[in-house]
């Protein structure tokens, strides 16, 4: 048995909930569906001080017709657990009721995936042997260990993660000692094979036009594979050559109309491609099998220029880079022109490596703000109706907002709102129709919310939360309708979600989430889901989770738990794809991954496995575009400390591949992290 200490429940504390939180929702052919929820039973415990019962239990497999009599549990695992409720650290008084009471166990479901009429799954039925891979048919009947079928007598399928349904194939990895394996069910036989020749450790298997693709080790590093229609391995192409990562971020999509009036759609990125450092790489997502290029060598030779901050104004790229004897200023790029190799060679076989030769375009020094060698360090960029604002520091003002439209002559100060060498440092630019809000300091109330029109003199302090010369601190914000959000600290509540009327100009707290903290539950990511605010907070029971508003107290409330109890998830990297919210999130067996919020269901689901090992790759970094997701993974196959991210790849001497991070379906294609 394994005995399971719980805290001290209240009822009354806000941010607990009965919910069963059900989730993983996956359809099989037939019309009936699977789902995990957590499965409970009711315990005497302590409550606020007294003897009282609460629900105890874990996660087990659901099944639905859609009916209420035709929705039931699924038990896998029947093994009974001893629960013991201390109070304040000591023994419960036996007059009370008993130390130890006894609860049904978890099977903890995980990577529910259909494959015809039959849904396969990992999951724990407590007797020994860990995870497994089990399946069901759609009616709901025949659980069994696919280990146990007769054509698969002695194998041995630990840990199975990752589970892809590829036509009438499911490909999935296992785990063996330090290493995870790569294997094929096929449908028709219930037959299970081991691919070789596959990569070491593969991971993130995703669908896609009828082939598995994923990543995985050689000797060439981690790069992509897939497995082709004759069901062979075989390699994409090595973006870093040699066993070093490339460590692909900062993903933004342009639309270029400028070749024939063809629409040319060309994702930028920075990348270390080994001998020039990190420096700005591009891919033309327009050609079918494109690779990605090294698009400049801004800081010539084996230094970085380290592009950061990309972004999309009208259609032009801006970001900033630091090329050796400017410091970190503001740049751009011209129109996009293929290189000479994709001149010469035409569309490619998208089986070799990526150029890292720089193509014929050109990257613009847009102005030095700060002149010489000195850093004017350029952040905060935002695009308000076509001209780009951000925070700079000239030397003379500190860093204040400044305004470009592009062009050294347009690219100006736009007010000393901190007059003097002191900064105003302005942050978290946010448009509403004509209007820019974002925070500042003028040296007199701290750092609080300002508003302008876009005219130095429309330029004003727009509400002033905490009184006094400490500041609110406005971040995170977010405009829904009339109503702005943002997290902010009043001095009295701590850091929470507040919400200001545009129309009125009056502001109020939302909700106080985490009480009786000065900290506050300090809510970030704030992002709109259709017509809800979503945002990661820290509550009083569930530590860093993801929870939703409709701008009313009562309507913010915790969303979900995705790492139980008082575990983090840590939700980040939000993005918004096709009315689906994609974000990174700690989770409880598969680490941090990607996971998918139905914008209609309010369902989330993981997208990606894991290799389950403490090594394994964590997403971040997600960029959406208009129909694809991109997104960027580390990983470190050995202990040993990582070399310089300008160093020249030597082709040996270290364990870390250039991860591609994973592969993500979207409305019309694949994108990878390059």
């Amino acid at each position: 048995t394994l005995t399971i200490t719980t805290a001290e429940f209240g009822f009354d504390t806000p941010g607990f909930s009965p919910d069963s939180f059900p989730g993983n929702f996956t359809s099989v052919k037939g019309g009936n569906i699977f789902f995990t929820a957590y499965s409970t039973q009711r315990v005497e415990a302590v409550t606020n001080g007294f003897a009282d019962t609460v629900r105890l239990g874990g996660i087990e497999l659901w099944f639905s017709d859609g009916t209420e009599g035709g929705t039931y549990a699924v038990p896998i695992n029947n093994e009974s657990y001893k629960i013991y409720n201390p109070v304040n650290g000591t023994a419960s008084p036996p007059s009370l009721y008993e130390e130890y009471y006894t609860a049904t166990g978890s099977s903890f479901p995980k990577n529910l995936t259909a494959l015809g009429t039959d849904l396969y799954f990992s999951a724990n039925d407590g007797k020994n042997s860990g995870f497994e891979l089990w399946t069901i048919n759609s009616k709901g009947k025949g659980l069994v260990k696919v280990s146990e079928l007769e054509v698969n007598k002695g194998l041995k399928l630990r840990n199975p993660e990752s589970l892809t349904s590829v036509g009438d194939k499911l490909y999935f990895t296992t785990s063996k000692g330090n290493r995870r394996d790569l294997w094929v069910l096929n449908k028709k036989t219930q037959r299970v094979e081991s691919l070789s020749k596959s990569g070491k450790d593969p991971r993130h298997l995703t669908e896609i036009d009828g082939k598995l693709y994923y990543s995985a080790t050689s000797n060439k590093g981690r790069e992509p594979w897939l497995i082709n229609s004759k069901n062979k391995p075989q390699q994409i192409h090595d973006i870093n050559p040699g066993l070093r990562s490339s460590n692909p971020k900062q993903f933004r999509l342009i639309r270029d109309k400028s070749q024939k009036g063809k629409t040319k759609k060309i994702l930028y990125f920075s990348a270390d491609g080994g001998e020039s450092g990190i420096e700005l790489w591009s891919q033309d997502l327009s050609k079918k099998n494109s690779k990605p290029e090294r698009y400049a060598d801004i800081y010539s030779g084996p230094p970085s220029s380290d592009p950061r901050n990309l972004i999309s104004t009208n259609q032009t790229l801006f970001f900033t880079a630091n090329d050796g004897s400017s410091g970190r200023e503001l740049w751009t790029i011209d129109a996009y022109q293929p290189s000479s190799s994709e001149t010469e060679a035409g569309t490619g076989t998208g089986t070799g490596t990526g150029t890292n030769q720089p193509n014929t375009s050109k990257s613009s020094l847009v102005k030095n703000i700060r002149q010489k060698a000195q850093s004017s360090d350029p952040s905060e960029l935002y695009n308000h109706h076509g001209k780009l604002f951000f925070s700079a520091n000239n030397g003379k003002k500190g860093f204040e907002p400044w305004v470009s439209g592009g062009a050294e002559n347009s690219t100006n100060l736009f007010k000393d709102i901190n007059q003097g060498k002191s900064s105003s440092s302005p942050s978290s630019f946010t448009s509403h129709k004509k209007s820019l809000f974002f925070a500042a300091n003028d040296g007199r109330k701290g750092s609080e919310l300002w508003i302008s029109n876009g005219d130095k003199k429309g330029t004003k302090l727009a509400a002033d939360i905490n009184r006094g010369g400490e500041g609110s601190s406005p971040s995170d914000l977010l405009t829904q309708g009339n109503t702005l959000y943002l997290s902010a600290d009043d001095g009295i509540h701590g850091r929470e979600l507040w919400s200001y009327n545009i129309k009125s100009g009056k502001h109020h707290l939302v909700r106080d989430i985490r009480t009786g903290s000065r900290a506050g539950s300090n809510p970030s990511e704030l992002t709109a889901v259709n017509g809800q605010i979503v945002f990661a907070a820290e509550g009083n029971v569930y530590g860093r989770e993801l929870w939703r508003s409709d701008g009313t107290k009562n309507g913010t409330k915790l969303l979900l738990d995705i790492n139980p109890g008082g575990l983090d998830s840590n939700p980040k990297d939000l993005s918004l794809l096709d009315g689906n919210l994609y974000f990174t999130a700690n989770t409880y067996f598969n680490g941090r991954q990607i996971l998918k919020l139905d914008g209609s269901g309010l369902n989330v689901t993981e997208m990606i496995g894991s290799s389950g090992e403490a090594t394994a790759t964590e997403p971040s970094d997600l960029y959406a575009s208009r129909d694809q997701l991109f997104f960027s993974a580390e990983t470190t196959q050995d202990p040993t400390p990582e070399e310089t991210p300008s160093s020249p790849s030597t082709g040996a001497g270290s364990n870390s591949g250039s991860d591609p991070g994973g592969f993500m379906i979207a409305a019309d294609g694949l994108a990878s992290s390059a």
